[in-house]
């Protein structure tokens, strides 16, 4: 311990007991590797710096940072058998990897800056409580499964992608941005009663189903890009606004809001004519389509629109059929870009279902004379 003084390890540190190094806001300084089966504890509110890998050789047992400094990650590994707790603003100058062999918790505590790839490995829980990238864009955040991720910080941004392997909860109003276009990816469930805002131009793919345990605020994504669905369900209090293609890779999804005054799913294209879904699954009339049902299919707008000509790999006497179907019921519909693919069915800009139904197993035949 020193009083307001700079602590520097010069050469590699090996711990053979637990250490506690605290200097006031004097700096903590490891130029070389940090290694040994023990507990270390870093107190300055000053910078805290690791210059080389920590845990390469003989994984430490944990590390904690305190609050009030900053912690450099520069050697591109930190790996404990247990926690790894950083109290203050972290920053990557490396592509960083955080592990915990033997599945306990990552919590940071602080924001998350820098240049470059971070991995976050643990079964136990990664918590991220401060906003991630805000300052200088990750280039791509990965947590691995199993697991658990919850980010309440509000923000991760990243010039490419960001995959979640594991169940995710919000704790707070959250935007995850791609400014290159990267993927998000959403390996599993997704929960929490707040507003999630995705902002790519790559693909959104949400594996899990998204609301089923603590139904999100609501569901915004931007255009351009793709939205991937294959969880299930998207379940939401309030809006539901996916402003790109929306592909449905399942035979069975489900878009709903349990907001009956103001909840609406809307898909497609900011600057198209828009299809609102009704909120209300309870009053959904259903429409046959072949194999297929449409539930609650309906246009923004009184005018009614159908162009089956845009329409692909499915029989267009049945689609025909539907569309009458829904006019006679007093819907209106705008069918664009409906493409019937092997395992699922994929949605154009201005298309939305609120429940896609099916055989569980056997997709439509594509029909030779509709194909592109």
């Amino acid at each position: 311990a020193t009083t307001d003084s700079a602590v520097q390890f010069a050469t590699t540190t090996t711990l053979s007991k637990d250490l506690s190094v605290s200097t006031g806001t004097g700096a903590v300084t490891f130029t070389g590797a940090v290694d040994g089966a023990a507990n270390l504890a870093v107190n300055s509110t000053g910078a805290t710096t690791f210059t080389a890998a920590v845990g390469g050789t003989a994984a430490l047992t944990s590390l904690t940072t305190n609050a009030g400094g900053t912690t450099a990650i520069n050697g591109g590994a930190v790996t404990t058998t247990g926690a790894q707790t950083y109290n203050d603003n972290i920053t990557i100058s490396a592509n960083s990897t955080l592990s915990s062999l033997g599945d306990r918790d990552v919590v940071l505590n602080g924001t998350v800056d820098g240049g470059y790839k971070l991995f976050v490995n643990t079964g136990g829980a990664t918590i991220f409580y401060g906003a991630i990238g805000r300052a200088t864009p990750l280039v791509s955040v990965t947590t691995d499964k199993p697991g658990t991720v919850n980010v309440v910080g509000g923000l991760v941004q990243t010039t490419g992608a960001q995959t979640y392997n594991e169940i995710m909860t919000l704790g707070a109003d959250t935007t995850l941005t791609s400014l290159s276009g990267g993927d998000v990816t959403f390996g599993s469930t997704l929960d929490g009663a707040y507003k999630l805002i995705v902002n790519t131009s790559g693909a959104t793919t949400f594996a899990g189903s998204v609301g089923g345990r603590t139904p999100l605020s609501s569901v915004t994504t931007d255009a351009p890009g793709t939205v991937i669905l294959t969880g299930g369900a998207i379940n939401t209090t309030g809006a539901q606004t996916l402003n790109e293609l929306v592909d449905i890779q399942t035979f069975k999804f489900v878009l709903s809001s349990s907001n009956s005054s103001s909840g609406t799913a809307d898909v497609g294209a900011a600057s198209s004519p828009n299809m609102v879904i009704s909120n209300n699954e309870t009053k959904a009339e259903q429409y046959p389509i072949g194999e297929l049902q449409v539930v609650n299919l309906m246009s923004s707008s009184n005018s009614q629109s159908t162009d089956s000509t845009a329409v692909r790999q499915i029989s267009e006497a049945v689609v025909e059929k539907a569309v009458s179907q829904i006019a006679t019921a007093g819907k209106s519909t705008l069918l664009t870009h409906l493409v019937v693919v092997e395992g699922g069915v994929r949605l154009g800009k201005g298309v939305a279902f609120s429940t896609v139904q099916g055989r569980p197993a056997n997709p439509p035949k594509k029909k030779e004379g509709n194909q592109q």
